[in-house]
């Protein structure tokens, strides 16, 4: 779902933002699409009057995103308040009681659906919920692959 960051000055037109669970974030000018580049996806050039407009991308959890431009900031999605930020992190716990990439793996499943649903067009509350979900049926995967590893592995 494109949000619209606005105008920015010296960029040809408003920019929208777009953030896809596969594709990552990216921005739209003038019907144009254009994806944050470089070792962390941080950096991004707009297309501007005299020339490009070089700007950075900020914030790491979706919701949290912003694009600075010539020192001023700009949010390039809808507001996500601080409990649901929190809660779409709670999965890191779940990497804990299982160490390794078994635990991990739940985390990595966990965190990019948590990200989806962040940016999920719902209401706050049922935001809350399925965040809750997920973090409950990671732990429910935990469990099952903490118990078939005791039967089988471990013994």
């Amino acid at each position: 779902m494109p949000f619209e960051v606005g105008r920015i000055p010296r960029v040809t037109a408003p920019v929208l933002s777009d953030f896809s669970l596969w594709d990552g974030l990216a921005f739209t000018v003038e019907g144009r699409r254009f994806r944050p580049r470089g070792i962390f996806h941080r950096r991004v050039t707009l297309p501007g009057i005299p020339t490009n407009v070089e700007a950075t991308v900020t914030g790491a959890l979706p919701g949290t995103h912003r694009l600075v431009v010539d020192g001023t900031a700009y949010p390039v999605g809808p507001p996500v308040p601080l409990g649901l930020k929190v809660l779409a992190l709670l999965p890191f716990l779940l990497g804990l009681p299982i160490k390794g990439s078994l635990g991990w793996l739940v985390v990595a499943l966990a965190l990019p659906c948590n990200s989806r649903i962040l940016l999920s067009s719902r209401t706050n509350v049922a935001k809350a919920a399925l965040l809750v979900a997920t973090l409950l049926v990671g732990a429910g995967v935990e469990v099952a692959l903490a118990v078939w590893l005791a039967a089988t592995w471990w013994q």
